[in-house]
Formats: C-alpha cells, structure tokens, sequence
C-alpha cells in the first residue's frame, strides 16, 4: 500500500485520514484495499501446499499467485509488440484482440501447461483432465477511470492471468463470514426469492501480485464439477484501472473439453 507510510503520520492529525485516503484512491478509479495473494513456489513442499490447499478453501475470492519468470518475460514481450500493431479505438474503455500464428499457439501450449501443473498440485488425487484453452489480448487503454470489466464469474475450470499492471478486483467485503457461494451466485443476477446480496464500491480489493514473474490462478465455475478441493465459491471479479496507465493482460480460460461447446 503506497499510501500506508503517509497514513501512519497523518492519523496523529487527522482522525478522517483513512477515509479521505480511500477517496485519493477511489478517484484514481481503483479499489482502496490492496490483497496480495500467497505464492505457490515450484519448490514448495509437500506442508506448504496442504496449508495454500487449506487457505483457498477458506477464501470467498480464492485467488494464488503462480511464478514463471521465463514464461511471463514471453507473455510481456508479445503482448506489448501486439498491442503495438492494433491502434487504439477513440474512447475505447478496453479492447480485446484475437492471437493468431504459430507463436502464440506455443504460448498458448506453454500456459496451458502451466496452468495443468498448478492443477496437480492443487488437487493431485484428480485424474489428469482433457483441457481446451483460449487465449486473447485485452488492452485497457489509458484516459478513462473506473471499471473497464464489469463484475463476473468466469464459465472455467479455471483463469490463469498475465498482465503488465494490476486492476484485477476481487469481492473482498468486511463482511466475509456472512456471505455464501449461494450470495456471490446472484450477484447481479434477477432473482424471485429473498433480495441479493448488494455489492457496494469498498467490498473490492485490487490484486496487487509480489512480483511482476507472477501469473494469477482462479478457479471458475466449473472448479467444482471436476476438482476434489472444496471452495466457498469461484472467484467473482472485475476489473477497474487508473486513468493515466495503460494496462495489458492475457487471460488463459481453461476449461475440460466439452463443458462449454
């Protein structure tokens, strides 16, 4: 939290600092809070993968953090010299483009592989799954404040996410206790029963990874269809970017051949 260092000085002060600091930053069109997901390390041990097991589980937002520097470098590399070639769209709050050509089949292959990895050793008992893989380039460009992908919850097994800055928000409420994957279902959703869960402005929180070789994992709706680890829910999300910062990203949607057409 860039912000924290000023704050502890200001609060001796100013009894409002945290509010008016959360207005600072909410005016930059990004979440005020900050989380910072756990890591699963390619040399984690056996213990330390039980405990991430036992932390996404209890998570309303599971989200980790898989490091690959070698393959981010690749993703950072293409994606800028794609964007490159597509010119910006006048008053465009995000764009998508496809990837065609036998580079980015690798890339695709290599992050399915990645994202495969990560689900052995989430679930190991699992049977190894026949997976499918789309992959795309999103640009949000810079101008605009605010929510550029409005909230949802991805029809995956699972999202494995390359970008060049944060923006990625997860439902991230004080609250938490009190809402159930039942709740983050019918965000947003008609419903004929009781009233929804309300999602309000401070219930989000930017994903801020530990470091720029990091690829953020998040299981989708189809998580529980497949995988034996239970979750509270899958990962409801948007995304909302400063409106001086240019922001790219290469979601890989994986899901099991067949689930979605």
């Amino acid at each position: 939290d860039l912000y924290r260092p000023l704050h502890r000085v200001a609060q001796r002060r100013d009894p409002t600092s945290q509010q008016t600091r959360d207005r600072i930053t909410a005016k930059k069109g990004m979440a005020p809070r900050t989380l910072t997901p756990p890591i699963l390390a390619t040399d984690a041990s056996q213990k330390a993968v039980a405990a991430l097991r036992t932390h996404l589980s209890a998570q309303l937002s599971p989200v980790l953090c898989v490091e690959d520097a070698a393959l981010a470098a690749r993703c950072r590399a293409m994606a800028a010299k794609a964007s490159a070639a597509h010119a910006s769209q006048p008053d465009a709050r995000q764009e998508a483009f496809p990837l065609d050509g036998p580079d980015w089949s690798q890339l695709r292959e290599d992050l399915t592989a990645l994202a495969e990895r990560t689900l052995q050793r989430l679930a190991p008992d699992v049977p190894r799954l026949p997976l499918d893989a789309r992959l795309c380039l999103r640009r949000y460009p810079p101008g605009h404040t605010g929510q550029r992908l409005g909230a949802h919850v991805d029809d995956t097994l699972c999202t494995l996410l390359w970008a060049s800055t944060p923006g990625l928000e997860v439902l991230a409420p004080a609250d938490d206790a009190a809402w159930t994957g039942e709740d983050v279902a019918k965000v947003g959703l008609p419903t004929m029963g009781p009233p929804p869960k309300v999602v309000q402005e401070d219930d989000w929180a930017t994903v801020t990874p530990p470091s720029a070789d990091c690829f953020l994992f998040t299981p989708g709706n189809g998580w529980g269809a497949h995988v034996a680890l239970p979750l509270r829910s899958p990962t409801l999300h948007r995304v909302a970017v400063g409106g001086d910062v240019e922001r790219l990203s290469l979601p890989l949607l994986v899901s099991v051949r067949g689930d979605y057409g």
